[in-house]
C-alpha cells in the first residue's frame, strides 16, 4: 500500500514481519506460555471500533520494515486532517484482508464481532 503523506510517498506492508512486530507489543501468558495478541487486538480495535490510534499504530508498524521510514507525529497529523478518513479506513483493512500474513486474523475478528 502507497500513501503519499507531506509530498513523500511511503509504502505499507502486511506482511508477516507486521504481525510478529505487532504481537510483540502486547502479549498474554497462558499457562507459563507467552502468546503474542498485539495483531488481534489492533485488528479488532481498527475493523470493529474504527479506532484512529489503532490505524496510526498498524500504519506506523507497517511502515517499520520500509524506506522512507515514516514519523509517528507525521502519520498522525496526517490521519487527523486526511479528508476522508472513513475511506482510509476501509483501504487499510482491505490491505489488511488481501495479506497472507493477515487475511484469516481479520475473518476470524469479524466472525467474533457478529457473534457477539
Amino acid at each position: 500500500m502507497q500513501l503519499t503523506i507531506n509530498d513523500k510517498d511511503y509504502t505499507f506492508k502486511f506482511g508477516l514481519r507486521f504481525v510478529r512486530e505487532l504481537d510483540k507489543q502486547i502479549t498474554t501468558n497462558e499457562n507459563g506460555i507467552e502468546f503474542g495478541v498485539g495483531t488481534a487486538i489492533k485488528l479488532a480495535q481498527l475493523v470493529n471500533a474504527k479506532d484512529l490510534a489503532a490505524l496510526s499504530d498498524v500504519l506506523l508498524v507497517a511502515n517499520q520494515t520500509e524506506t522512507p521510514r515514516i514519523k509517528a507525529v507525521d502519520l498522525d497529523t496526517f490521519i487527523e486532517e486526511h479528508e476522508d478518513v472513513e475511506g482510509l479506513l476501509k483501504e487499510v483493512i482491505a490491505e489488511l484482508e488481501a495479506s497472507n500474513a493477515t487475511a484469516s486474523k481479520v475473518k476470524t475478528v469479524r466472525e467474533m464481532a457478529a457473534n457477539n
